[in-house]
């Protein structure tokens, strides 16, 4: 766990919590990327992950604790597509079905994992190493961060628009 998820403060008490443990996981991926051209490429991946001790915050007590076995599993798929050199449109998909696999809540879905995760971008360089990013994702419906037995409504999706400019100093530059 990270320094701050082992400590929690509240109203009601809080203090270092001893009792959490690591978060592992063995992952898998299979996956496929294709360049049709040098303007436009496409990319699919499939995963899984399966976790054991995935820290979450429980909002009933205000601390983190630890999941029992869980898996990630599903796909991505993202392409983009260059109009002119200075004009780059992207988009990404992702599929995630996220479950309980050991435990009292087996079989349910993992709470604030969205099923259904979608983003489109378009990127502008108006003059050399000035870029300018607009990007709208979409966050699918998913249960509430505590809702472990899944029995209270979806969390509604909703729409992100982002917004962001950036210039490279120097793209030579050595760290």
């Amino acid at each position: 766990p990270a320094t701050d998820e082992f400590y929690s403060s509240s109203v009601w008490g809080g203090g270092l919590n001893t009792g959490l443990s690591t978060q592992t996981s063995k992952n898998y991926e299979l996956g496929l990327k294709h360049n049709f051209n040098d303007n436009f490429n496409l990319n699919l991946t499939l995963f899984s992950m399966k976790m054991d001790n995935e820290i979450y915050y429980n909002l009933i007590n205000f601390a983190n604790e630890n999941y029992p076995k869980t898996i990630h599993q599903g796909l991505e798929l993202s392409s983009g597509l260059k109009f002119w050199d200075k004009v780059k449109l992207f988009t990404n998909y992702a599929y995630t079905d996220a479950e309980f696999t050991k435990g009292d809540f087996i079989g349910n879905k993992i709470p604030m994992v969205p099923v259904h995760k979608w983003s489109l971008g378009v990127e502008v360089e108006p003059i050399k190493n000035l870029i300018f990013n607009l990007i709208t994702t979409f966050i699918g419906e998913r249960f509430q961060i505590s809702d472990l037995n899944n029995a209270f409504p979806r969390m509604p999706s909703y729409y992100l628009l982002d917004l962001n400019l950036s210039y490279k100093i120097n793209q030579n530059a050595k760290v």
